[in-house]
């Protein structure tokens, strides 16, 4: 993945997430789109994390004066921007927003194949799942930069399970 330092795997990227809580802050503050997969926060809610929802637009950007007023109650330590299927979502408004914020951009491209220009940039962590558009067992990548400061990543063993064999099997 572009300009990274570090990647790390993990057996989906709702495990990807919980690694994170775990690494920036105890009980660590999520902001995420009101939208966001409940499946996909369960490991995340089992590490003590508080998940903040934001409001979107009709075009499924943060409205961002909801995400401003939501900081203002509580501090987010880690703000969750989303990209769909080729449509980069507004990094430059979330890039105003954490660095006003002092938090950390994680930038998930769960359904997304690779870095678009105007994503992937240094200074996020950005959240694959090619399993979601390729023929993968279930797999989530978490790619940063060694200056973001989330210290050491709890990674998880991603090698295959009774259960992939079964899914390649079936394929």
């Amino acid at each position: 993945i572009p300009e990274h330092d570090d990647l790390a795997a993990f057996p989906r990227g709702a495990y990807a997430l919980a690694s994170l809580a775990k690494t920036v802050a105890k009980n660590a503050v999520f902001f995420f789109p009101s939208y966001y997969c409940n499946d996909s926060l369960a490991p995340l809610r089992a590490t003590g994390a508080e998940l903040v929802f934001y409001r979107v637009r009709e075009n499924m950007c943060p409205d961002w004066d909801d995400v401003f007023s939501r900081a203002k109650v509580k501090k987010p330590d880690i703000f969750v921007l989303v990209h769909y299927f080729g449509m980069i979502n507004d990094v430059s408004s979330a890039i105003t927003f954490v660095e006003q914020n002092d938090c950390i951009l994680l930038e998930d491209a769960a359904h997304v194949l690779m870095p678009y220009s105007g994503m992937a940039r240094k200074n996020s962590i950005h959240l694959y799942s090619p399993h979601k558009l390729l023929a993968l067992p279930p797999i989530g990548l978490l790619s940063y930069s060694r200056s973001i400061p989330v210290g050491v990543l709890e990674h998880y063993r991603a090698g295959l399970k009774r259960g992939d064999f079964v899914w390649v099997a079936k394929r």
